[in-house]
């Protein structure tokens, strides 16, 4: 038998919120099934045919290099210093 996993467990395990693992859930992109009147699970093999399907959407050219990212990033009113200065 496989092992499943709880949408509890996944999130602990993808550094995750478990709001986040619903939505895979309800959009498809992630598949579940029922344990009991309102438990999910994932098989091991689900959980890790989506982590393979996630590399492979996010490929590293796409990805933001970290100066960037940096300035994505919300300063909530902090003071920004420069390496420059």
């Amino acid at each position: 038998m496989e092992r499943a996993y709880s949408v509890k467990r996944i999130a602990e395990m993808c550094d995750m919120e478990p709001k986040q693992i619903y939505r895979l859930i309800h959009e498809d992109k992630l598949k579940a099934f029922p344990i009991g009147k309102r438990g999910l699970r994932v098989t091991e093999g689900e959980l890790m045919r989506w982590q393979n399907q996630s590399v492979k959407a996010t490929p590293t050219e796409a990805l933001p290099s970290e100066n960037e990212t940096a300035k994505q990033l919300p300063t909530f009113g902090m003071k920004i210093i420069s390496e420059d200065a």
